[in-house]
């Protein structure tokens, strides 16, 4: 599963303005038919909201559990989390390819995207469809 940070998340890592144990991050899923998730253009849910899942039972999910540790043997930072459970999530006739990650601010217009994880295509069929981040996190930045 390929992970990509949108240039807004490496901004807000860079510059300080992600605290990811204090901010609301939240997980939102996207439909397989969906191009471009990870364009480097869009920097705000509203620039991939069309591509967000749409059925009735579909919510988005807050992180829990988020930390940042230092992984030295690996010479990485790692962003974690609990794992990430969209509950009884119904077929709506497609599927789910991928997760992205936002800081949450006020609005889907001012709520900046971090991360995008490519997954196996999912079908919903009624059950929790979880998302369990790698060894790594969700998010990792490496040094060497």
């Amino acid at each position: 599963m390929a992970t990509t940070w949108y240039t807004t998340g490496v901004a807000l890592a860079l510059s300080g303005g992600l605290d990811v144990v204090n901010d609301q991050l939240d997980a939102l899923a996207l439909d397989a038919v969906t191009t471009t998730p990870d364009n480097p253009d869009h920097e705000f849910i509203d620039d991939i909201v069309a591509d967000e899942v749409t059925d009735g039972s579909y919510a988005r999910v807050t992180l829990t559990n988020v930390a940042l540790a230092v992984n030295a043997t690996d010479n990485r930072a790692e962003i974690d989390s609990d794992d990430i459970v969209f509950t009884a999530l119904e077929n709506g006739g497609v599927s789910v390819k991928f997760i992205v990650i936002a800081q949450i601010v006020t609005t889907d217009a001012d709520s900046k995207l971090l991360t995008c994880h490519d997954t196996a295509d999912t079908v919903p069929d009624g059950t929790n469809l979880t998302y369990a981040p790698g060894s790594a996190g969700f998010a990792h930045g490496r040094t060497s």
